[in-house]
């Protein structure tokens, strides 16, 4: 089968759900300061990547919009699930096939929702 990424995006779906996740997504991002943006650590990313930390990447806001998104995903395609790790951003009710992307193999081979993963910069 063809590896197609679903995106859970506004026009893509077109449907209420999807709209309030793109709407909550972009109302907790809009309410962060500027510095949340920046990097505080200057070295290379591989360094920190390097070691296996299993927390959250992204907080529990964001992750609740996630999980709306999912809600208007089919279990019939593969979704990819990017900047992931030992925590999926697709909650534990979705039973599509979910290959995973994330910065540490150790974090991603954790993840027991993926079909397959892969790691890198």
């Amino acid at each position: 089968m063809p590896f197609h990424p679903t995106l859970c995006d506004i026009d893509a779906v077109g449907d209420n759900s999807s709209a309030v996740c793109i709407c909550l997504l972009k109302q907790h991002i809009a309410n962060l300061p500027q510095e949340a943006f920046a990097k505080i650590d200057n070295s290379d990313d591989g360094l920190f990547y390097a070691t296996s930390r299993f927390v959250k990447h992204i907080d529990d806001v964001a992750l609740q919009a996630f999980y709306l998104c999912a809600e208007t995903l089919t279990a019939d395609g593969i979704v990819f699930d990017l900047m992931s790790s030992w925590v999926s951003h697709l909650p534990q009710s979705f039973t599509g096939s979910v290959v995973g992307h994330g910065m540490n193999a150790e974090e991603l081979s954790a993840n027991l929702s993926f079909r397959s993963y892969f790691c890198g910069l």
